[in-house]
């Protein structure tokens, strides 16, 4: 670095940078847990399987554990992998700094507005946009990865495609199994453990393999075999641990609040749109009201059970989002620091741990405060979620993105969750039930949103870099 750089813009861009980027990166923190978040737990809010204010305690938590015990191994895509770094050497490293904090500063300012009109978008869409439009502006169409940008793209559209397939086989599989018996409580018991060892197993791969840079080089994690191995001893000790703690407590549970279904089953005989317990209400073949009323009571115990398997995927799936999605905030800030103390951007250098706990602070008061924007329109305005729909949603997005992990993919989160939500509301409920209903408004505008949010992330980052370079070089 010349004598030039270091003593005019070195000092002067680097300090302007590191202070002002602070800043944008807490706010795009902010943002990521008022909207990416709220994308995860909006399933279980819009089910009723939690109230908002528990899964925000839910979402805090495990985000931040999350974020703090495992983002440290932040994937260096975002800043070396996009934008080409190799050609912004010597001299020109302030630029890419600039385009960096321009990036950062082009999602904060889009995201937040995306949060306060409740529109779900992706952090990840965001910045790409911004990191492509300044690398595409200053150094040309050579100054970008296609490759890396190519699998990103195909991401976008496989992930909500796959999300949709396997949520819609999942739930369509729930209703021929179990809704649609003449006994779906006990039908439900017999296969709990089998729903609750499967959701545990894929949840806890999500999170291993997602990680497994994480492990030392020639982990058998990251291989195949070491994949199934690990899976089919996960499954076997998880339904074990299902078929001998868990149904029995369901059981037991039932014992002891049953007759609170019962209750408010007998005063919604005849009352239209009653809520969970007429979700899948008919009447199949059933003359006496007695037998129409135990009917409805086993297929609400049915639909009950699965409440839990939809906290548990909320739990984990909030946890592995704060382990891979704080690089979103973080990621461009640690370029601007590193650059405002040494000089330089070297890749695969790793974050601070500091800056993650920052980002990870951010991401819960964003969640805590406006969270609420974004889990209404996943939760309740795309489709009408039950207990069943909802685990059926959650788990086909944790499914989608744990095999894109297994394959290296760039994924969204958003876009997978919506395409899980759209995939279960195609299939009709038990003769007219709540649910199968798509808002086509809602899903149009989300798409728009997706589309848009590259768009504008380009064009906000273009303007900030274009009169930062005009100030700074």
């Amino acid at each position: 670095m010349s004598d030039t750089v270091v003593t005019g813009t070195y000092d002067t861009a680097a300090t302007f940078l590191a202070t002002v980027g602070a800043f944008a990166a807490f706010v795009l923190s902010f943002a990521l847990g008022a909207n990416d978040v709220s994308n995860a737990l909006g399933t279980s809010v819009g089910s009723r399987a939690l109230t908002f204010k528990q899964a925000a305690i839910i979402g805090a938590i495990f985000e931040f554990l999350g974020t703090v015990l495992m983002g440290a191994g932040v994937s260096d895509t975002l800043k070396s992998a996009v934008v080409n770094l190799d050609s912004f050497q010597g001299d020109e490293m302030v630029l890419f700094v600039i385009g960096m904090f321009s990036s950062l500063v082009a999602a904060s300012i889009w995201l937040m507005f995306a949060t306060v009109v409740g529109l779900p978008v992706s952090t990840t869409q965001t910045i790409i946009g911004g990191l492509v439009g300044f690398g595409i502006v200053e150094k040309g169409f050579l100054g970008v990865s296609y490759h890396t940008i190519g699998g990103i793209l195909l991401s976008w559209v496989v992930s909500p495609l796959l999300g949709g397939i396997i949520s819609f086989v999942l739930y369509y599989n729930i209703k021929y199994q179990v809704l649609v018996k003449s006994n779906p409580r006990e039908r439900c018991y017999s296969l709990m453990a089998y729903y609750s060892s499967f959701t545990t197993t894929i949840l806890l791969l999500f999170i291993i393999v997602s990680q497994s840079h994480m492990m030392p080089e020639g982990s058998a994690v990251g291989a195949m075999e070491g994949t199934i191995f690990l899976f089919v001893i996960l499954s076997a000790v998880t339904w074990l641990l299902s078929e001998f703690l868990f149904v029995p407590y369901l059981k037991e549970q039932e014992r002891k609040t049953g007759w609170v279904i019962r209750e408010r089953i007998k005063n919604s005989i005849g009352v239209e749109n009653a809520g969970n317990v007429m979700a899948h209400s008919h009447e199949p073949g059933l003359d006496k009201k007695f037998e129409r009323e135990e009917y409805l009571y086993n297929l609400e115990v049915a639909e009950w059970q699965f409440m839990y398997l939809m906290i548990l995927s909320a739990v984990f799936v909030a946890f592995a989002h704060g382990a891979n999605d704080v690089s979103n905030a973080v990621g461009p800030y640690a370029a601007i620091l590193e650059y405002k103390l040494t000089g330089t951007v070297l890749p695969n250098s790793g974050t601070p741990l500091y800056i993650i706990f920052a980002g990870g602070v951010g991401i819960v008061i964003g969640l805590a405060t406006m969270g609420y924007k974004v889990m209404e329109t996943v939760g309740e305005k795309i489709t009408k979620l039950t207990f069943t729909r909802g685990y059926a949603a959650q788990l086909g997005t944790a499914a989608t993105v744990l095999l894109a992990s297994y394959l290296a993919l760039p994924i969204s989160t958003t876009t997978t969750l919506i395409g899980a939500i759209t995939g279960v509301g195609l299939i009709k409920p038990v003769d007219g039930g709540v649910g199968g209903s798509i808002s086509k408004q809602v899903l149009v505008k989300i798409v728009a949103g997706w589309f848009f949010t590259v768009v504008i992330g380009a064009v906000l980052s273009v303007i900030i870099f274009v009169i930062l370079k005009f100030i700074f070089v």
